[in-house]
């Protein structure tokens, strides 16, 4: 009798104490013991799960995956928490597995505090010198885009009708994979090198493995990792292939260490980022946190950040253009206008081709490849839409909630460039909503080379070619495919010359 009173107590304790943590934050779904809101996710599209959660819970509330994330769908509440209290907000969630991997607070996307505030500076310092958003830039997308428009101009002269049927989504990955690469590493891989092949495939079976429940189970309760099946499914093969391209990465260093001289101007970011660590030891200067370790993840998130998200994206403008057939009429006539068919397209015909930009606007929105953002971390207690938002919680500006609100966008699943266009289609409007790189503090690094990258791509693309499906065939499928990002199922496109 006493040992089930005492049982008994111990529960009931357990329990309130589980239901005053919990009521610590913004009310949400409410969670189970251990597996949080897991089971009440779709684990196919866990992102419209949100959406759902936002109608019934407000535009600020907590799901627990398993551990509590205060989620914001609402973009004015967003642009208060990442603007107006940036410094308040700029701090990042760094669980079990990140710390597993980086070893500490390194790194750029997932890096907080001074260490995050030093890098992004030398980054953006280099960056910047290398010519981001300027002509140079333009010069190096340009060359990977004439190699991509190339080879696909080889396809269809191999082939007797004078059209191909064929997936263009490893052809684009090394055009826009070669652009990162040779501004971080300083060349251009070849055509199907086996290097580039592999490093690729580790990266997207890496964006394959976050998909695994089993993953954000051991992410919650670190000591999972020793059990076989949560182990195995969850963080094995995750770790498996991080230790694999980080020796791609330390092979890449040590080679540029090789070639350094102290003397050159810069040809790459690795080269950049030496030469400061030798000039730092070289002048007795604090080495602050520069180090061979925290240059690997800086590549990592460079090359993963920089080359898969503008695939993705270029992925679903080909898609689009596929199923709209109308509005890839009304890209390519302005082209032909404002361009014409016998030069390249160049930034500076940007401002003159609205209806461009603006479907290219509506491409980021719709496509809207970032199920969830990556999470922020409050430094500080602090309130926002009348809820307390406790010192130290992770936070999930949900963009793509954002871009799918029909207050902002009437008619949201409506693909629709015309949207962005004043009465005149003269001018692009009202974009201010769609924030495919976030904002604030940890806004994208890389915004100013996708926007040039998808302009130049996506313009260069429809102004040579025609794309569609063939005859008898139906459209492929839009529903996209969950992972870190949202990518569309694979699917072939009939390309013609124009």
């Amino acid at each position: 009798m006493f040992v089930a009173f005492a049982l008994g107590a111990v529960i009931a304790y357990f329990v309130y104490d589980f239901v005053r943590y919990v009521k610590k934050f913004p009310p949400g779904p409410f969670p189970l013991p251990v597996l949080g809101n897991i089971l009440s996710l779709d684990p196919n599209a866990p992102h419209e799960s949100i959406a759902k959660y936002a109608k019934t819970y407000g535009p600020v509330f907590t799901v627990w995956i398993p551990q509590p994330n205060i989620v914001i769908t609402d973009y004015e509440l967003i642009k208060e928490a990442l603007i107006k209290e940036g410094d308040n907000y700029a701090g990042r969630f760094r669980g079990n597995i990140f710390t597993l991997v980086s070893k500490g607070n390194y790194g750029m996307v997932l890096s907080e505090g001074n260490e995050w505030k030093e890098q992004r500076r030398f980054a953006l310092h280099v960056l910047r010198n290398f010519g981001f958003g300027r002509s140079l830039m333009e010069d190096k997308i340009m060359s990977s885009t004439t190699r991509l428009t190339d080879e696909i101009t080889q396809i269809i002269n191999d082939s007797p009708s004078k059209m191909a049927v064929t997936d263009l989504s490893w052809p684009m990955q090394e055009a826009i994979g070669n652009i990162i690469n040779s501004m971080l590493l300083g060349y251009y891989f070849e055509k199907d090198d086996p290097r580039f092949i592999e490093l690729t495939k580790m990266i997207a079976q890496n964006f394959e493995n976050v998909r695994k429940p089993a993953l954000l189970l051991v992410e919650g309760y670190f000591w999972l990792r020793h059990i076989p099946f949560t182990g195995h499914m969850g963080l094995d093969a995750l770790m498996e292939n991080v230790h694999r391209v980080c020796k791609f990465m330390t092979n890449e260093i040590e080679t540029h260490k090789k070639e350094l001289e102290d003397s050159d101007e810069p040809t790459d970011f690795v080269n950049a980022y030496l030469q400061e660590m030798a000039r730092r030891k070289a002048a007795g200067e604090d080495m602050g946190h520069f180090s061979d370790w925290q240059l690997l993840l800086t590549m990592l998130d460079i090359w993963v950040a920089g080359m898969e998200t503008t695939v993705t994206t270029m992925k679903w403008a080909l898609l689009f253009m596929v199923h709209y057939p109308e509005v890839q009429r009304k890209v390519q006539a302005e082209l032909d206008n404002v361009v014409g068919r016998d030069r390249h397209v160049t930034m500076a015909d940007k401002s003159s081709l609205p209806y461009t930009n603006a479907t290219i606007v509506e491409l980021q929105r719709c496509a809207n490849i970032i199920p969830f953002n990556v999470q922020h971390k409050v430094f500080e207690e602090t309130t926002l839409n009348g809820l307390v938002i406790p010192a130290g919680a992770t936070i999930i500006p949900q963009v793509h909630t954002v871009h799918e609100d029909p207050k902002l966008f009437p008619n949201p699943k409506k693909f629709d460039p015309e949207r962005f266009l004043d009465k005149a289609h003269e001018k692009v409007i009202n974009t201010d909503h769609v924030i495919p790189f976030s904002l604030g503090k940890r806004a994208c690094l890389g915004e100013s080379l996708a926007r040039m990258e998808l302009f130049l791509i996506f313009s260069t693309l429809l102004q040579k070619f025609e794309f569609s499906t063939s005859e008898g065939r139906p459209l492929p499928s839009l529903k996209p495919k969950f992972g870190i990002t949202l990518t569309p199922e694979p699917y072939e496109v009939q390309v013609t010359m124009r």
